[in-house]
């Protein structure tokens, strides 16, 4: 991977990021310049290319008022860098450092897909052992119903019967 920090740092036409990034008036300010093409939360599932943003994200210390100033190039100097990344950065790349970010994004894609597996197969037993649990219930429900009924219509027939019959079943 030192073909990609290789080519973020190399000069292009009068514009150099070490320059810009070694400014004194930068330093204090500066904690980290990251570019990447993956969300800022981690989804759930692979995103498709075209799904894919990319973003170069600069951390900085927020300077007093006085000095807001001293971070104005910098700001200024990163879209020059933001355009020499989206036209020229991926085409300096070597071959085997795109194949090797290539795989990196499959590992990542197969990891989602197997994560997301995983997740719906446990959703699915969650509602399978509830579907179950439900299915019981509604039986013994039924069961309790289809006694309560029989013992009615015991109750109804022995009310039919005469006064001595019923000493007789009673």
């Amino acid at each position: 991977m030192a073909d990609i920090t290789d080519n973020v740092f190399k000069e292009y036409g009068s514009f150099s990021l070490t320059k810009v990034l070694n400014d004194p008036k930068i330093l204090p300010y500066f904690i980290s310049l990251s570019i990447t093409d993956q969300p800022a939360e981690r989804p759930t599932l692979p995103l498709r290319p075209e799904e894919r943003e990319k973003h170069i994200i600069v951390k900085l210390s927020v300077p007093s008022g006085s000095q807001v100033r001293d971070t104005k190039e910098f700001v200024t100097s990163l879209f020059q860098f933001i355009d020499i990344v989206g036209t020229k950065l991926g085409s300096a790349l070597r071959p085997d450092t795109k194949n090797k970010l290539r795989k990196v994004r499959e590992e990542l894609d197969k990891e989602l897909k197997t994560e997301a597996t995983k997740e719906k197969k446990e959703e699915v037993r969650y509602f399978l052992s509830d579907a179950v649990a439900f299915t019981e219930r509604l039986s013994s429900q039924v069961e309790d119903a289809k006694r309560a009924a029989k013992r009615r219509q015991e109750e109804e027939r022995v009310s039919r019967l005469s006064a001595a019959e019923q000493k007789k079943v009673g």
